[in-house]
C-alpha cells in the first residue's frame, strides 16, 4: 500500500480539500456574523389589511404586544436570533399574530432589511355568542372586547352548542332575511337560541318570542316563518303589542299567546 505522505498528488488533493473546508467554515461563520448584525435586527412592522378589507381594531402596537411579546423590544449583544431578519421563524410569528384579539388570519413576509410585512384579516363580528364571546361571519367563535364589537350598535345574541356555531350563523342569516320583512327594522332578531335538545327559539326586537321546534331543515324553517310573516300584519291589527309568544311548531299553522290568552291561527 502506497504511503500517503510520499504521494505528491494525494497530498495536493488533501491540501485542496482542507483548504476548501476551511474556506467554507469561514464563510459560514462570516454569514452567521452578518446575519445577526444590529443592522438586520427587526426594527419595524408594516401592517396592511387583506385586499378588499379595512382594519378597525388591529394596530401595530397590539400586534407587538400580543403577537411578538416583550422580548422583541430587547437590544444589545444578547439579542435572540429570532429577532433577526434572517433568523425569524415566519410560521411561528404568523401563529403568534393569530392569537391577537380580532385577528382571524395573518400572513407574514420579510421586509428588507429589518422589517416584517404583515397582512391581516380581521374577524367581522356577526353576533355575540353566549355570555362573553363573539361569532364571526364565517360562523367561527372568537374572543375580543365586546364593547369594541358594539361601537356601531348592539349585536344580536346567538347561542347554542359550540360545535353547532356555524349552523347557528347560517340559520341566523336565513331567518333574518325573512323576518326583516316585518316592520321591525333591519335587525328583527334580537336573540336566536339552539337549545341543548336542538330546538330553535327566537326573540324579536319587540320582545316577541317564536318557537320553531326541533329537527328543522332550511325548507321547514322557511315555510314556518313565511306563514307567520304573511299573517303578522293581521295579528298586529287585531292584538297590537299584546302578542308575547308564537308557537310555530305546527305543520299547518301556529298558536299565539297574547297576555297569557292562547289563540290558534290557521296556516
Amino acid at each position: 500500500m502506497m504511503n500517503l505522505w510520499h504521494d505528491p498528488l494525494a497530498l495536493r488533493r488533501l491540501s485542496l480539500l482542507l483548504g476548501i473546508g476551511l474556506v467554507l467554515l469561514w464563510l459560514a461563520y462570516a454569514i452567521r456574523w452578518v446575519m445577526y448584525l444590529p443592522y438586520f435586527e427587526l426594527q419595524h412592522i408594516q401592517v396592511s389589511a387583506k385586499s378588499g378589507m379595512t382594519l378597525q381594531y388591529v394596530t401595530v402596537p397590539t400586534l407587538r404586544a400580543g403577537g411578538l411579546g416583550a422580548g422583541w423590544a430587547q437590544a444589545g449583544p444578547t439579542r435572540h436570533p429570532n429577532q433577526s431578519f434572517f433568523g425569524v421563524n415566519l410560521d411561528a410569528v404568523k401563529q403568534s399574530f393569530e392569537t391577537v384579539p380580532w385577528v382571524r388570519k395573518a400572513s407574514v413576509r420579510r421586509l428588507w432589511p429589518n422589517g416584517l410585512l404583515v397582512e391581516i384579516e380581521e374577524h367581522r363580528a356577526l353576533a355575540q355568542w353566549g355570555e362573553s364571546r363573539l361569532l364571526n361571519q364565517q360562523g367561527e367563535i372568537f374572543t375580543a372586547n365586546l364593547d369594541e364589537a358594539e361601537l356601531d350598535g348592539p349585536l344580536p345574541e346567538l347561542s347554542g352548542p359550540d360545535s353547532a356555531a356555524a349552523l347557528v350563523a347560517q340559520r341566523f342569516a336565513l331567518l333574518q332575511s325573512q323576518l326583516s320583512k316585518l316592520p321591525l327594522g333591519p335587525q328583527a332578531i334580537q336573540q336566536l337560541t339552539l337549545t341543548p335538545r336542538y330546538a330553535w327559539q327566537i326573540r324579536l326586537n319587540n320582545g316577541m318570542q317564536l318557537a320553531l321546534g326541533r329537527d328543522r331543515t332550511d325548507v321547514d324553517l322557511t315555510a314556518q316563518v313565511s306563514r307567520f310573516v304573511a299573517v303578522y300584519p293581521q295579528l298586529q291589527k287585531q292584538l297590537g303589542k299584546e302578542i308575547d309568544y308564537v308557537d310555530l311548531r305546527y305543520s299547518n299553522g301556529f298558536a299565539v299567546r297574547a297576555n297569557a290568552v292562547k289563540l290558534a291561527a290557521a296556516g
